[in-house]
């Protein structure tokens, strides 16, 4: 199970894909009207996107992986960030393009939410992927209500 196709490779490039455009938005049209008071409160959201992005991949070590299919020897993390969220890079790549949109502009905002949307798609096949893996990640997924971020389903 190799192949770029049959990890999940194609969601892999539509992630990076729709970053590059989610990022792009945050540079064209109309600026916000107070640009210090979005570009604080954007750097605060942004390195909070940061934190739960090196957080999460802190606790799969070597087991992180852009490939959204479980390998053989794939196992169920319930440790670290992982106790509470479910799909944290996820919900950090979401955090940093909102924070990104209050930094930069308001269409950064729309890039985010074309983001949410997306990872929401993605982690719905990634949790099937995962449950016909491991059968013990649909008791995983009951444990730990959060998808994205704590406090947030």
């Amino acid at each position: 199970m190799s192949s770029f196709a049959e990890r999940g490779g194609w969601w892999v490039v539509a992630q990076v894909t729709l970053f590059g455009v989610a990022f792009a938005l945050g540079l064209v049209g109309p600026r916000w009207p107070s640009e210090d008071g979005f570009a604080i409160a954007g750097a605060v959201v942004l390195v909070a996107g940061l934190a739960m992005i090196v957080a999460g991949i802190a606790s799969l070590g070597s087991a992180a992986t852009p490939y959204p299919k479980p390998t053989p020897a794939t196992v169920v993390r319930d440790s670290g960030i992982y106790r509470w969220v479910r799909h944290p890079i996820y919900g950090g790549g979401i955090l940093l393009l909102v924070g990104w949109g209050l930094f930069a502009r308001p269409l950064g905002l729309a890039g985010a939410l074309l983001m949410g949307l997306f990872f929401e798609l993605k982690s719905a096949r990634e949790e099937r992927w995962l449950i016909e893996h491991d059968p013990a990640y649909e008791a995983y997924r009951s444990r730990v209500r959060w998808k994205f971020m704590p406090g947030v389903r």
